[in-house]
């Protein structure tokens, strides 16, 4: 993690905004990407291993960490969004995932750090964070909202 260039981003300067929503900052998806090209994007922001699948009846089970934690369970076919909010359940407590805002487009950039990170940084620049930064769970909530319902309202 690039600490520098994350305090221009919360200082809002313009070329670090630009520059953070790449590959080299955070896990860059595809509006297609399902579940398997999710956890390939997210894996070189975590611990090697630290991330863990298997295979279930139509579905995969997500395991995170060393702990003996009940494993995620997700299904193939599910909404990207709701994937990348199960994603971060697994991940849960020791990793949050958050979208960053200013880079949504036909996918979506992932800043992926610590929850000690996040708990320091909202503590700092809370502003920032909220203005550049949305939850996986807000981000899943947003889109289960129908269309109409979008249109009126911010994630």
């Amino acid at each position: 993690m690039d600490k520098a260039l994350l305090l221009r981003v919360l200082d809002g300067e313009q070329a670090a905004i630009e520059q953070f929503g790449d590959s080299d900052n955070c896990a860059v998806i595809d509006w297609r990407d399902g579940l398997l090209e999710l956890i390939a994007a997210v894996e070189p922001f975590l611990p090697k291993g630290y991330l863990r699948s298997e295979a279930k009846d139509g579905g995969f089970l997500l395991h995170a960490g060393g702990r003996g934690s009940s494993p995620i369970e997700v299904q193939l076919k599910t909404r990207q969004e709701d994937l990348i909010a199960s994603l971060n359940r697994a991940l849960c407590p020791d990793f949050e995932i958050r979208q960053f805002t200013p880079m949504t487009g036909d996918g979506y950039s992932l800043f992926v750090a610590p929850a000690s990170f996040w708990q320091d940084v909202e503590r700092s620049h809370s502003v920032a964070v909220q203005k550049y930064f949305l939850s996986a769970e807000r981000l899943a909530a947003y889109w289960r909202k129908g269309y109409f319902a979008r249109l009126f309202s911010k994630p």
